[in-house]
């Protein structure tokens, strides 16, 4: 173990322990910023990420070893059946060997005293332990909510972080944790139907990839790939799925859990977007089928783990090469997802998710869904729950007081403008900026960025719209004078002087202002100008003011971008 590890879970251990209460900023952070690393952390830290009392004696269930479907109506029995089928296939993540790399100690094999069932293999042990685990959580939420394939992946990396060994009582922190996911970030997948899921991708997905990068946006469309087909396992298993390496897969699940509900849908972007990925995209035939193949093995750049070496598929029945400690998921990575994180950040900061909805409407493509579908039944499109936002726990009654009262703190209410939770200047000073963008409360609510791109186009916009304003009442000037010959109409229109030529009513006109000024109206003519002028001025300088009241609006950034 290195020294810059040992002071990481020393950290992590530290914020872990705070009293009277945990900074749930500073925990998220870390979350981002290199994840919980051991099982033993992840046990104390994904529960209060998710608002959970671990104190709570209710957690403790003794009777979820095994799932009895005659107690319930609900989960239906399609649904067990299906789940049956799913946790019999399941081996990664589960297998309680070093194939999945974790060599924390709560991954050692359970000892033969440990108290279970008669079971031929560890592995069949964890297969029971994790159709009980997903049957349960569907039987809790009441039919609310269904099951689909890949769930068994994200409950695998549940159990398997929460419950790595055999326990009368190990279930219920699970059940617990995955039950309030399920009810927030996995909500739209597990309706009855996709819908809700696929029209969420397709208005979030595509439009940043567009706003990110317009060449492999226009190159996908030229292949016909219309429809974020390709992306779906991502944002069903979290990445699970395609990243075989449980160690991995919980390093990502550390960031989702600390982040927005379509942090997944910023890391699958910026997983699209890094270079070594889009010199591939682009390389590619706009071929829909082998666009589609390209694009939905994207990650195996970013962990080798389950992948044949040289043809680059999976190999489900393969075991896991280790060397001198190191997975193949170590070598010839070219995409870490570290990186891919601190990527999704950036994006995030500069279209946070309260502006997806503005950026879909730009393409014209999406104007009939977003007409049509009812984006206010999308979960992933709502302001995230409070739980996600809170910034201490467990002191739940007092968690929006700041005990420093020596400092008078002004705070930024959080965007979405729900809920009693609050951004403040001393969590920004904190450090914890990451963490609050990916909360989706950052960007122009408060984040650095969003400020000084703002301030300089406000700079801009009032340099602009002075020079134009100076420039027009210097024309309105020019246009007055030009119009003075009007005048001469006045001292000889019509009459005996009506044949006379322009010249000499000008020389007679300037003769009587001079012989007898109050004969001549060339004052209120005056007067009159400066009036017309001076009323262009302000005109303006209103229009100024307001072309920089419009920039400073909240909504400004999109269209700047």
């Amino acid at each position: 173990m290195t020294v810059c590890s040992s002071r990481r879970k020393r950290e992590i251990q530290e914020c872990l322990t705070e009293t009277p209460s945990v900074d749930l900023w500073r925990l998220r952070e870390l979350a981002l910023k290199g994840g919980f690393m051991t099982d033993s952390l992840r046990k104390s830290a994904w529960p209060k990420l998710v608002g959970i009392d671990t104190s709570d004696e209710s957690i403790v269930r003794p009777d979820l070893y095994t799932f009895d479907a005659e107690k319930s109506d609900t989960p239906s029995k399609d649904e067990i059946a299906q789940v049956q089928r799913d946790v019999r296939r399941c081996h990664w993540h589960i297998q309680p060997t070093e194939s999945n790399l974790d060599t924390s100690p709560q991954k050692r094999v359970p000892s033969e005293t440990a108290t279970a069932p008669a079971s031929p293999t560890p592995l069949s042990q964890n297969r029971t332990r994790l159709n009980a685990l997903i049957n349960t959580i569907l039987r809790d939420s009441s039919g609310t909510l269904k099951y689909y394939q890949g769930y068994h992946d994200v409950a695998a990396v549940t159990l398997s972080a929460l419950s790595p060994s055999y326990s009368r009582d190990s279930l219920g922190l699970a059940v617990a944790v995955l039950l309030r996911l399920s009810q927030s970030h996995f909500r739209d997948a597990m309706q009855p139907d996709f819908e809700s899921l696929t029209t969420a991708l397709k208005i979030t997905l595509l439009p940043l990839i567009a706003a990110f990068d317009s060449s492999i946006y226009h190159h996908m469309q030229k292949a016909n790939i219309c429809e974020p087909f390709f992306a779906i396992s991502w944002i069903l298993t979290w990445f699970s799925h395609e990243v075989k390496d449980t160690r991995v897969a919980k390093r990502l699940f550390d960031a989702f859990i600390a982040a927005h509900p379509l942090f997944v849908v910023y890391v699958s972007v910026a997983m699209i977007c890094h270079p070594f990925n889009r010199e591939i995209i682009l390389n590619v035939e706009c071929d829909f089928a082998e666009m589609h193949n390209v694009l939905s093995r994207l990650p195996k750049h970013s962990c080798r783990t389950g992948y044949d070496a040289e043809e680059g598929c999976y190999d489900d029945n393969s075991t896991v090469v280790v060397r001198n400690g190191r997975g193949l998921e170590d070598e010839d990575v070219h995409v870490p997802f570290q990186e891919l994180i601190d990527t999704a950040i950036s994006y995030m900061r500069q279209i946070p998710p309260r502006k997806l909805l503005q950026l879909a409407k730009r393409c014209h493509q999406l104007r009939p869904i977003l007409k049509t579908s009812k984006i206010s039944s999308i979960t992933l499109l709502q302001p995230p729950p409070d739980w996600a936002l809170a910034p201490t726990i467990p002191n739940t009654n007092n968690h929006h007081i700041i005990r420093h009262k020596r400092h008078r703190i002004s705070s930024i209410d959080i965007n979405h403008q729900h809920g009693p939770y609050k951004v403040t200047h001393v969590e920004l000073s904190k450090g914890n900026s990451d963490a609050i963008t990916a909360s989706g409360s950052g960007g122009s609510g408060g984040g650095d960025f969003n400020g000084r791109k703002m301030l300089i186009w406000s700079g801009v916009v009032v340099i602009v719209a002075i020079g134009v304003a100076w420039v027009w009442s210097r024309r309105g000037a020019a246009t007055a004078v030009d119009e003075k010959p009007g005048t001469v109409d006045w001292l000889g229109g019509g009459g005996a002087d009506s044949g006379r030529n322009g010249h000499e009513m000008i020389n007679d006109a300037v003769g009587t202002c001079r012989n007898k000024p109050s004969l001549c109206p060339a004052s209120d003519s005056g007067k009159t100008e400066n009036n017309v002028t001076t009323g262009r001025k302000k005109k303006w300088v209103r229009a100024a003011f307001q072309l920089v009241r419009i920039m400073l609006e909240s909504d400004a950034e999109i269209v700047v971008l």
